[in-house]
């Protein structure tokens, strides 16, 4: 006895052309959302940025952090008797000091007191210290280290290793 279809129907092939168009649309569906998952989770993993190119620029002190952030009393001590006029004095003079960290790990640091000084060296960062190993005439160098406390495109806060330190405020110089 002959089975009653033998051929497939037009409706059954139609069926299951549908399915299986059906079976890929939903595939591709779970790829892109897969897919749009991971390209999420890779934007959000954001990689920090390395200290060695962050701190490469010119910084100068920025006066309004320092001020901000001073402790009153030794603010006091430093200007004297002159009070704001002092406190105006040590601005001016606080002013002038440029810190430079190129990428071939040498910096100079030029001030203003009465004239003109520079110090050069070689400079390196090991995890959040920062080493100033400076040059000095003849052959005797000096190595100063940092906490480093905030480093970011916009700003640098150091502290030196001593007891009563102060945190030193740095933002980009204007490039000239």
């Amino acid at each position: 006895m002959r089975p009653f279809f033998t051929k497939k129907s037009t409706l059954q092939k139609t069926t299951t052309h549908s399915n299986f168009t059906i079976k890929m649309i939903k595939h591709a569906c779970d790829f892109f959302y897969t897919l749009t998952i991971l390209l999420l989770m890779a934007s959000c993993t954001s990689k920090t940025p390395d200290k060695n190119v962050l701190i490469t620029k010119s910084w100068g002190l920025d006066m309004k952090a320092t001020k901000k952030n001073a402790d009153k009393d030794k603010v006091k001590e430093a200007t004297g008797p002159l009070g704001e006029l002092g406190n105006a004095l040590l601005d001016l003079l606080i002013e002038e000091v440029d810190f430079t960290f190129r990428k071939d790990k040498t910096f100079n640091v030029t001030f203003l007191t009465l004239g003109k000084g520079e110090k050069t060296g070689k400079w390196s960062i090991e995890g959040n210290t920062l080493k100033l190993k400076i040059l000095s005439e003849g052959i005797r160098k000096d190595t100063t280290s940092f906490n480093i406390i905030k480093l970011s495109e916009n700003q640098l806060v150091l502290k030196e290793n001593e007891k009563d330190a102060e945190k030193i405020y740095l933002k980009p110089k204007a490039k000239e």
